[in-house]
């Protein structure tokens, strides 16, 4: 258990930071200190370890030295403002969650203004920094630190939690709209809050979870088997977002894998916890399998592992495992969830009921890379009539499809909310199985859903005129009185994929609407890659100062992902089955179908017979 975490940026004050680590474990032990790699095993997911370890923190050091605040990252902005930067998350998460945080400065560095800081960070400066110098006085202000914190340790933990934050400073809401601008998976594992104040005495005061999970289907070649989240959805006594991102799971029997989980909220004797378990989406799939976690707490007095045993079959209810040490029961009837309102994803369906969306931060990781994908931008200036707000939540619907991130609902994904800065919200869309079927567009929802606490006050519908796969400039959309600028940003996928192939163009977009309608309706396939793919008309609006509609081909995969930009083989395979098809079909297809790459600079080239697979 550490109780003392150290936050440090290496290009800063890395060997000022080792002899501040080796001080603490000389004097409270190895156990009680956090440092960084010395605490975190190779091949470990940092985001878990760092908030098992703010779990347990009572105090965080942050050692700023001269270069703390300009140390820049590629882009030559500050890495403090950089997405993924693991300092500014050690720091937002320790201060949105009641740590007491001591500003160590080196060697009189003084603390940065307000505004060079991320709103997250900016309550940091409302407690007392300490200057520690590094030469000769070294070991008189070690010394003295070690004897600040523990002369006012006790005090602080005596403290409650809403205590603790009102010394952060302000209210929680202003605080938590900086956590909002950090990346999604930097918040999707949760520091751990207070056990229950029912939890007997002599009850453990943390509990882990292992779930035994039946795969539906074999891992494949991902030995790892598949990443999993655990949304803890009750109890909830905390602000936090209680998703936990599991670490690599172990194989227990075929098809099946064994995850660990901290449970942040463990109920009280006698309460239910309840979760939902689902796949990291690495890529758009329909109907998301989830698999519900329940229990009911059983603390009486045991001298007995502090951990829940479940098992677990992919898409289904989780029970109690006979191998369960007896902290945990079987939960009666499941009470009635959003989760019994989504159709069957074993039921057959033409179409998709809802689609498993991934996070923005997972299409930007750079062990996902392939996946083309445009970054959906929100923003608004301050909304003062939602001013008693303290949080949303937003839904996602494209052409009337819910839209999930995770297969999880918006409730799993709360953002803090300052009615003074009003909205900054992002996300990411794949192409999924848009192909332009609302005259060229997709018809975008963003449902935003205000809270004050839990009780919801105000919801918004903000309907977008999306083109997929396509970036939009700034963009203002009202409703219901309230004004927000929109924009995407298209992120290309493989750098082999810059060719689309046309089946023709016109500026009459209703004639190939219906174009459109009848080519879909042929159920049209042919073979790419060595499978057989069925064959999509994509309408494309017009761009720039080009009025005209083009009418492309896609072809759509398993999962049902369209797919309308391809490689140089893989296009020019598509154009000699076109041509062949357009034979039988002149009335859908016509003969001088052309390709050309995606940004329109190369040459126009007409299909041809001579690369048909």
């Amino acid at each position: 258990m550490s109780k003392y975490f150290i936050s440090y940026r290496r290009e800063d004050s890395k060997s000022d930071a080792v002899r501040i680590a080796e001080r603490f474990r000389e004097h409270f032990g190895d156990a009680d200190v956090f440092f960084d790699t010395l605490a975190i095993d190779a091949g470990a997911r940092w985001i878990q370890r760092i908030d098992q370890a703010l779990a347990q923190a009572e105090v965080m050091l942050v050692v700023i030295g001269p270069k703390w605040l300009s140390v820049q990252g590629a882009d030559g902005l500050p890495r403090l403002f950089a997405e993924g930067d693991v300092v500014a998350y050690e720091i937002a998460a320790a201060l949105a969650h009641g740590i007491r945080v001591i500003p160590l400065c080196l060697d009189n560095t003084p603390l940065p203004a307000a505004d060079r800081l991320p709103p997250a960070l900016r309550s940091l400066l409302n407690f007392n920094a300490f200057n520690l110098r590094t030469m000769q006085e070294f070991d008189r202000d070690a010394a003295a630190l070690i004897d600040e914190i523990e002369g006012k340790r006790d005090r602080w933990r005596a403290l409650s939690s809403r205590q603790r934050r009102l010394v952060v400073g302000g209210s929680v809401a202003a605080l938590a709209v900086g956590l909002a601008a950090f990346p999604m998976w930097m918040r999707s594992s949760p520091v751990k809050a207070p056990i229950a104040d029912s939890a007997p005495a002599s009850a453990p005061s943390n509990f882990d979870m292992e779930l035994e999970v039946r795969l539906q289907e074999a891992p494949g070649d991902d030995r790892a088997g598949p990443e999993m989240k655990l949304w803890h959805r009750a109890p909830v006594r905390s602000r936090a977002v209680n998703i936990s991102l599991l670490d690599a799971p172990r194989q227990v029997g075929p098809n099946v894998l064994q995850y660990l989980s901290a449970i942040p909220n463990m109920p009280g004797d006698g309460d239910r916890y309840e979760g939902t378990l689902t796949r990291v989406a690495l890529t758009g799939r329909p109907n998301a399998q989830l698999t519900q976690v329940c229990f009911v707490a059983d603390l009486k007095p045991k001298k007995k592992d502090s951990v829940i045993r479940m098992a677990c079959p992919e898409g289904a209810d989780c029970t109690v495992s006979p191998h369960d040490p007896g902290w945990a029961r079987a939960c009666d009837a499941p009470k009635v969830s959003w989760l019994s309102l989504l159709p069957s994803a074993h039921a057959a369906q033409p179409r998709a009921a809802n689609w498993a969306i991934p996070e923005l931060q997972t299409l930007k990781r750079p062990d996902n890379v392939g996946h083309a994908y445009s970054e959906v931008r929100l923003a608004s200036g301050p909304m003062p009539n939602l001013k008693e707000a303290t949080k949303f939540t937003y839904g996602l619907a494209m052409n009337g499809q819910p839209l999930l991130i995770d297969g999880l609902p918006p409730e799993a994904y709360p953002v803090a909310f300052d009615a003074g800065t009003g909205i900054n919200l992002s996300f990411g869309l794949e192409n999924l199985d848009a192909s332009g079927s609302r005259g060229g567009y997709e018809d975008l929802r963003v449902t935003l859903t205000f809270f004050r606490d839990d009780k919801p006050v105000r919801s918004i519908i903000l309907p977008l005129r999306f083109v997929a796969l396509r970036s939009i400039e700034g963009a203002p959309v009202e409703s219901d009185g309230v004004r927000v600028e929109w924009s995407a940003q298209y992120h290309p996928g493989r750098r082999e994929d810059l060719y689309q192939i046309f089946m023709t163009s016109s500026p009459n977009g209703a004639a190939l609407q219906d174009l459109k309608s009848r080519f879909d309706s042929a159920r049209l396939s042919t073979r790419v890659n060595g499978s057989t793919a069925a064959l999509v008309a994509v309408l494309r609006p017009p761009l720039g100062n080009n009025l005209a509609y083009g009418l492309n081909i896609g072809t759509q995969a398993p999962n049902g992902q369209i797919k309308f930009t391809f490689d140089d083989a893989t296009s020019a395979s598509l154009c000699a089955s076109l041509l062949t098809t357009a034979k039988a079909r002149p009335d859908l297809i016509r003969a001088d179908s052309y390709r050309r790459t995606v940004d329109g600079t190369g040459r126009v080239q007409r299909c041809t017979m001579a690369s048909k697979a």
